[in-house]
C-alpha cells in the first residue's frame, strides 16, 4: 500500500494508515437490546452453547447459498488452538454484503436468534449482530472478488476499511462439524495479525491493530482521533521507545490525512 487510498492496491503495511476525509459521511449503529438483557457471555466460557451457535449459523448460511467464512478471532482460535480464544467476546463471520436482507434476519429469528444490532455505513446496512443463549455473532457485510475481500467497521462517527487477499473458501472439520474458512487460512491470519499470529497477544486493539486496516473515512475530528488511536494501538506502540519516537509516529499519522 503506497498511501493512495486505493483498496485494490494491496495490503497496508503495519506502520501506515491512509486517512481520507469525505464530507457528509453517515455511519451509525442501532441497538435493540442491552448486554445485560441478553446476558452475553464469551464463547470460551460456554463452549457447548458456542459450538451449537457456530454450527447453526454455518448451516443457515450454507443452506441459503450465501458466500461466507469464519474470520478474525474465531478463525484464529480454530486454527491456532482448536477452540475459542479466552477473552474473545463473540463469533465472527464475513458474509456477502448483498445477503444482509430482511429475509436473512427473519431466518435467524426463526432459528431462535435475537437480532440485537445493525450497523449502517453510507446509508447502507454494513453488519448485523445476532445472539442466542448469550452467545453473540457478528456478521460483517463483505465485498468479495476473485482475489480480495473488503469490509468496514464503525469508529465513532467515521468508519474503517479493511482489505485482505481472498481466493475462495473451503470446508474445515472442527469439533465434528464442517465450517467454511478462507482457502489458505494461514495467509488470512498473517494478513490480519502479522507473522506472529501464533503467539497469543495479551493486549489487542481489535480495530486498529488489525493488519489489514487501509483507510479511515470521516470528519476531521474523527480522523485526528483515529490517527492517535492507530499510533497508540498495542501492536504498533510496543515497537516504539520514548516520547520522541511517539511524537514522530504521530506526526507521520497526521501527515497521512488527505482531503478528498
Amino acid at each position: 500500500m503506497t498511501g493512495s487510498g486505493d483498496l485494490g492496491a494491496g495490503i497496508c503495511p503495519r506502520n501506515k494508515l491512509d486517512l481520507v476525509y469525505r464530507p457528509g459521511t453517515r455511519c451509525y449503529r442501532e441497538f435493540y437490546h442491552s448486554e445485560a438483557e441478553l446476558a452475553l457471555i464469551d464463547p470460551y466460557q460456554n463452549e457447548p452453547a458456542a459450538l451449537d451457535v457456530l454450527r447453526d449459523v454455518s448451516q443457515l448460511l450454507s443452506a441459503r447459498a450465501i458466500l461466507h467464512h469464519v474470520c478474525d478471532g474465531t478463525l484464529l482460535g480454530i486454527v491456532r488452538q482448536d477452540g475459542f480464544i479466552e477473552g474473545d467476546n463473540d463469533i465472527d463471520f464475513r458474509i456477502a454484503r448483498e445477503a444482509l436482507t430482511p429475509d436473512l434476519e427473519q431466518a435467524f429469528e426463526n432459528a431462535g436468534f435475537i437480532l440485537f444490532k445493525r450497523s449502517y455505513i453510507e446509508n447502507s446496512l454494513a453488519s448485523i449482530g445476532v445472539v442466542r443463549d448469550g452467545i453473540a455473532v457478528d456478521l460483517y457485510g463483505t465485498d468479495f472478488t476473485a482475489t480480495s475481500e473488503t469490509f468496514q467497521c464503525i469508529f465513532k462517527h467515521a468508519y474503517l476499511s479493511y482489505h485482505l487477499p481472498f481466493h475462495g473458501v473451503e470446508q474445515m472439520e472442527f469439533r465434528g462439524m464442517n465450517i467454511w474458512v478462507p482457502k489458505n487460512a494461514v495467509q488470512e491470519l498473517v494478513a490480519c495479525y502479522g507473522p506472529d499470529w501464533q503467539q497469543p497477544e495479551t493486549s489487542w486493539d481489535g480495530l486498529f491493530d488489525h493488519q489489514a486496516l487501509v483507510r479511515c473515512t470521516g470528519g476531521v475530528r474523527n480522523l485526528f482521533t483515529a490517527a492517535l488511536r492507530f499510533q497508540n494501538a498495542p501492536a504498533h506502540a510496543r515497537h516504539r521507545e520514548g516520547r520522541g519516537s511517539s511524537l514522530r509516529g504521530m506526526l507521520r499519522a497526521m501527515l497521512w490525512l488527505r482531503w478528498a
